[in-house]
Order: structure tokens, then C-alpha cells, then sequence
């Protein structure tokens, strides 16, 4: 059965900031409520997460409201450190311009990356980078792999040192993404699709059973 959720806006009592945005289903208002700390639910791993259980950034509800028509929370809190996993105060620290684009959550996959990837290479538009790589050869871009692996080991291995730290886990995701960003772009060059990657990775899981 689904889960049902209410969104919490969590806002800081004493300046007014807005902190975060996160999700509660009743057992985690009711611990709310009944320890003072912030407590949520979390989508992705199906799971109650209690704010700062790793990173020791807690936050003490000081009152809880809902909205009129019952399907969304208001924590004001006192924060302890910054909200964000980045290490911002607020998870709302991204301005956007009129010209940004914004994908919606869960709208995004590889295969969108790897067409985006495709169409500045055909087209090549100014101030691109992929159309900066891509103008330095095939070796640039194979070398650019090589980086990005070393770069990527070497946060995750600061990972093993300090496994809670949240700012450590914020850059291994993103020199991964940067890792998978390079890969997808010489696999364009090479014209292999995603598809046929995951067609042998699919033969190798029939294989092993």
C-alpha cells in the first residue's frame, strides 16, 4: 500500500528562512510531536530518517502547523548548522534565470542526457562544452574519462575516512555524475547507444542465473 504523505515546508523560527522541503507520513508527525525533533519520511529509501542522524545537523520543532486544507505541514525550527546536505544554510540557495531551464523531478534519465549530448554535438553551439570536447579530438575525450574516474575514486575513498560527513557525500555524487556525464558523451562519439549497454548487461545477468 502507498504511503501517504504530507510535504513539510521547514522554516527557521528565529529569521524566517526557509530551510527545506521534505516529507511526513503520520508516524513521522507523530515522533515530531512527541520528541521535538524533526522527523520524515524518506521517498527514496522507504524509510522514517530523523534530520542530522548522520550529520548532526538537528533541528528542534518548536511548533507545527498545517494549511487549511490539511495536505501540507509547517515546521518552524530552531536549526542546528545548515539544512542542506551542500552545506548551505538552505536547500534553497539556486537562483534561476529566465533562460534556465528546469526538468521536473523524475522526468530526467540518461537517455535524455545521451539526446542532449547527441544534439550538441551535431549542431555545435557556442559556449558549449560538449562542443569544446568534442572539438579536441576523440583522445581528449577518452583522457577526460581517465580524470574523472581518478576523481571519482578519490571521493569515494574520502568516504570510507569519513562516511557521515554530508559536504563528502555531495561531492562523490557529483564527480560520479560527472564520471557518467563523460562516458555518455564518448559513447557518442563512438555512436554506442545506451540501449546496447544495457543489452549486455541484461545478457550478463541471464547468463549468471
Amino acid at each position: 500500500m502507498k504511503t501517504k504523505l504530507w510535504p513539510v515546508v521547514v522554516q527557521d523560527v528565529t529569521t524566517g528562512q526557509v530551510l527545506m522541503l521534505a516529507y511526513a507520513d503520520a508516524e513521522a508527525l507523530a515522533l515530531t510531536k512527541q520528541t521535538g525533533e524533526g522527523w520524515y519520511w524518506s521517498r527514496s529509501r522507504q524509510k522514517l530518517w530523523r534530520k542530522g542522524e548522520t550529520s548532526g545537523n538537528t533541528q528542534q520543532v518548536v511548533e507545527v502547523r498545517v494549511d487549511c486544507d490539511n495536505d501540507a505541514l509547517l515546521y518552524l525550527v530552531k536549526q542546528q548548522g545548515p539544512a542542506c546536505h551542500t552545506g548551505e544554510k538552505s536547500c534553497f540557495f539556486r537562483v534561476l534565470s529566465s533562460d534556465d531551464y528546469l526538468v521536473p523531478p523524475g522526468d530526467f534519465t540518461l537517455d535524455d542526457l545521451f539526446n542532449i549530448i547527441n544534439e550538441r554535438i551535431e549542431k555545435r553551439p557556442a559556449g558549449s562544452y560538449v562542443s569544446s570536447l568534442i572539438g579536441r579530438g576523440n583522445n581528449r575525450v577518452l583522457q577526460k574519462i581517465g580524470e574523472e574516474a581518478t576523481e571519482a575514486i578519490l571521493a569515494l575513498r574520502d568516504l570510507d575516512i569519513q562516511p557521515t560527513e554530508s559536504q563528502g557525500r555531495q561531492r562523490a555524487v557529483e564527480e560520479l555524475a560527472d564520471l557518467c556525464f563523460h562516458v555518455l558523451v564518448a559513447m557518442a562519439c563512438y555512436n554506442i547507444e545506451p540501449e546496447e549497454v544495457v543489452a549486455e548487461l541484461a545478457a550478463r545477468r541471464k547468463e549468471e542465473r
